[in-house]
């Protein structure tokens, strides 16, 4: 099992697999994310299109199969670790959480001041009015990992976000069209670590219970 698990406010821009392999030989990065459906992923495309169209950016935007919320990083490693995998289930399990509603409207480039100028950076959605739901999922994660032996705890700041490219620019925050869409379930994924073209593959899904029935 790991012994310490990386809680980062937001993801890393991707590098190329040539890069990653020169400087490490782990190849598979897992962690527990929420998965936006199929409609938002529609709005989703909608926004960054004209986000792109707007501020004049040139990232790719990311694809279909990778847009998530991340939820708890689990980190990276040399293979599938197939006994973690398993106590990561054991422990996604217990979890006990209503479904909720997400509502992801304002934009914005994630940096701060050690950020390197000339790269590409995340640009992301986020919720202007506070994510306290998708904040309590992740810390409902939190207890029964550790009760699993994981030495994991609370981030000292956490901001749930949806990525939607990476690029030089640096943008301040800015209002958009509301993307919403009911958090049902937590996935745990895998990400196959340098192939930034490639669909997350999802290991586990674990439903959160509908107290209203819709």
């Amino acid at each position: 099992m790991v012994e310490q698990i990386s809680l980062p406010g937001f993801d890393p821009a991707p590098a190329p697999a040539a890069t990653i392999k020169a400087k490490s030989n782990n190849t598979d990065r897992l962690f527990f994310a929420v998965l936006p459906d199929a409609d938002a992923i529609a709005e989703i495309r909608l926004r960054t299109k004209q986000l792109r169209s707007q501020y004049g950016l040139h990232g790719h935007p990311i694809i279909d199969g990778r847009l998530h919320v991340s939820l708890l990083g689990l980190g990276d490693y040399d293979g599938l670790p197939a006994l973690d995998v398993k106590a990561f289930s054991q422990a996604a399990a217990m979890v006990s959480s209503a479904a909720f509603d997400v509502r992801f409207d304002r934009a914005l480039t994630f940096a701060n001041k050690k950020t390197d100028p000339s790269k590409d950076k995340p640009y992301v959605l986020i919720e202007s009015g506070g994510s306290q739901d998708l904040v309590a999922l992740q810390r409902s994660l939190i207890a029964p990992m550790q009760k699993m032996g994981f030495a994991v705890r609370a981030p000292s700041s956490f901001t749930p976000h949806v990525t939607l490219l990476y690029d030089r620019q640096h943008l301040e925050a800015a209002d958009v069209a509301p993307v919403t869409w009911k958090v049902r379930e937590f996935v745990l994924v895998r990400s196959k670590i340098g192939y930034v073209r490639r669909p997350y593959d999802m290991l586990g899904r674990w439903p959160l219970s509908d107290l209203t029935g819709g």
